[in-house]
This record gives structure tokens, C-alpha cells and sequence, in this order.
């Protein structure tokens, strides 16, 4: 299972990290794990879910 950090959401949905960031916290779109060292890591239902958000947000 492939994991992403944020900035690869950020370059592969166009989001910019503050947003997801803000996503993650009010509306609890995405469910990161943390690594020892607290940086958040994404699979592969985040990075869909983004995906289709960002797609929706962009059609209004």
C-alpha cells in the first residue's frame, strides 16, 4: 500500500497543504497516520478522496 505525505497530495490533487490541512481538522476528510516524528502520511482512500473533492470543488 502506497503512502503519501502531503506534499504529494498537494502536487498530485492540486490542493494546497493549508487546505487539506483545514479539510482534515473541520470536516475530518482525511484520516492520516503520524510517524514517529508526527509527520502525517496519507494511503491511497485519502489521495481518492482528495481527488474527488478537488474535482467537485472545481466543477462549483
Amino acid at each position: 500500500m502506497a503512502r503519501y505525505s502531503i506534499s504529494d497530495l498537494e502536487q498530485l490533487s492540486g490542493v494546497k497543504d493549508h487546505t487539506i490541512r483545514i479539510w482534515e481538522q473541520r470536516y475530518n476528510l482525511l484520516t492520516p497516520s503520524r510517524t514517529t516524528t508526527n509527520i502525517r502520511t496519507y494511503g491511497e482512500a485519502d489521495l481518492r478522496r482528495l481527488l474527488n473533492v478537488a474535482a467537485l470543488c472545481a466543477r462549483g
